[in-house]
Parts: structure tokens; C-alpha cells; sequence
């Protein structure tokens, strides 16, 4: 048992170093867990769609389709393009939030709220990384790989100075 921490915090270490060789890795894997997940989910609702006659909708087979359709292209596309719209999609989000958090933020401030400015700080900071993110989403995605690898790192580092410290 006294082993453990160290054993993983070699294994951390070590995945954190092929993380930094290779920093699209972390982000592609994240990206076809969430494409397999949307694949997945199309076909059940599918499957519902088919199983639930009474219950069938246009909108739902149209959504399970389109989810089985994107999942496969997702799941089938190589680590560069799976990670670019992995990236794209999070900066749509991300900018598409910004801009609701503004419209909260400049609605708050009509009401003379005393928070607006921090509901309109937090949306320009959030508008400015959405552009940052779709105006260069393999470089950012590289720097989340990074990041990511930089996290193994430190848990590994801990991991060893714990078993020492039980030594």
C-alpha cells in the first residue's frame, strides 16, 4: 500500500511528459469521448423514436439523426479536425454566453442592480477568450493540452513527495 503513491506518481509523470511531447492527445481524447457520447445518444433516442409509437415526433427523430450523423463524422476524423471542432464548438459556447451574460449584465444595470459589473466584466472576458479560441483553435487546444500535461505533472510530483513522507 506504501507503494501506491509512488507508482502512480511515476505513471503521472510520465503520462504528463507524452502529454507535453503530444498536447492534442489530451484534447482529442476528450473530444471522441464526447463525440462517442453524442453517437451513443442518437441511437438510443433512435431506438426510442422506433420503440415508442405513440410518442414519435418529427424533432426527435430529426435530433437523433443529426446526433448519430455528427457523432460518426466526429468519431471518424482524424485527432487535427476532431480537435479543431472540439475547440470551435467550446469557443461558440463560450462567446455565445459572454454575449447572454452581457445582455444580463447590461438588463441588471438598467434595474440599478449593484452586481451589473461584475455579470459585464466576466462577459467581456468570456467574449474576448471565445474569439481567442475560434480565431486559433489548434493553438489553443494545444495550450489546454499543456495545461492538462502540466496537471499530471504536479499530481505525479505530489504522489512522490506523499510517499516519502509515509517512508
Amino acid at each position: 500500500m506504501k507503494w501506491f503513491p509512488l507508482i502512480g506518481g511515476i505513471f503521472s509523470i510520465c503520462y504528463a511528459v507524452f502529454l507535453f511531447v503530444n498536447p492534442l492527445t489530451s484534447v482529442a481524447t476528450i473530444a471522441w469521448i464526447i463525440a462517442l457520447l453524442i453517437f451513443i445518444n442518437g441511437i438510443a433516442n433512435f431506438l426510442e423514436y422506433l420503440n415508442a409509437p405513440e410518442r414519435r415526433s418529427f424533432w426527435q427523430l430529426f435530433q437523433s439523426l443529426l446526433s448519430i450523423i455528427i457523432g460518426f463524422i466526429l468519431l471518424t476524423s482524424s485527432i487535427f479536425a476532431l480537435t479543431k471542432a472540439f475547440v470551435s464548438i467550446i469557443a461558440y459556447w463560450v462567446l455565445f454566453s459572454g454575449i447572454l451574460r452581457l445582455l444580463t449584465g447590461l438588463q441588471l444595470r438598467k434595474w440599478d442592480y449593484t452586481g451589473s459589473s461584475i455579470y459585464i466584466s466576466s462577459a467581456v472576458v468570456a467574449i474576448i477568450f471565445g474569439i481567442i479560441l475560434l480565431g486559433a483553435p489548434l493553438l489553443s487546444a494545444s495550450i489546454i493540452g499543456m495545461l492538462i500535461a502540466l496537471l499530471f505533472l504536479l499530481l505525479g510530483i505530489a504522489l512522490i513527495i506523499v510517499f516519502f513522507r509515509l517512508n
